[in-house]
Formats: structure tokens, C-alpha cells, sequence
């Protein structure tokens, strides 16, 4: 499996092969194999610096965390 950023896009993309072993044969499948890409345009609202990626027992979890929002400060007025 692979999950790309490209131009504000993430496309994740793999293959899922059937759950059949050496001699077995599918009777009846429950999901469709084989190759799978989804593409997802992400809003600026996302910092993509900082999106991670982990697999686990066949499940990916995506963070996409928020940018911070500038805080408010006061700014200094100089004078000549």
C-alpha cells in the first residue's frame, strides 16, 4: 500500500489478494481483490507537514492534523 501527496491530493493506492491459501478455492467472496486507489482533495485547514500514516492488522489510520490558527498578538507600533 502506498499513500501519496501531491498538489494538495492524497492518493492511496494497493492490492488486496484473496484470503485463499495453496489448493483452496473461493466459494463466495465478501469484499472484491484486487487493485484499489481513492484520491481525496485536503482543504488548507490541513498542515500537511505533519500527516502520518500507520497500518495495522490490515486497517489504515490517517492523522490529518489542523493547521494552527494564528494567534492573536499585539503589534508594535514604531516611530522615527
Amino acid at each position: 500500500m502506498t499513500v501519496d501527496l501531491k498538489d494538495n491530493h492524497l492518493v492511496i493506492s494497493g492490492e488486496v489478494a484473496p484470503p485463499v491459501g495453496q489448493g483452496e478455492t473461493m466459494v463466495e467472496p465478501e469484499y472484491y481483490t484486487g487493485d484499489f486507489q481513492r484520491e481525496f482533495h485536503l482543504g488548507s485547514l490541513i498542515d500537511q507537514g505533519k500527516i502520518e500514516a500507520s497500518m495495522k492488522d490490515g486497517v489504515l489510520h490517517l492523522v490529518l492534523p489542523k493547521v494552527e490558527k494564528a494567534k492573536p498578538r499585539k503589534i508594535e507600533v514604531k516611530t522615527a
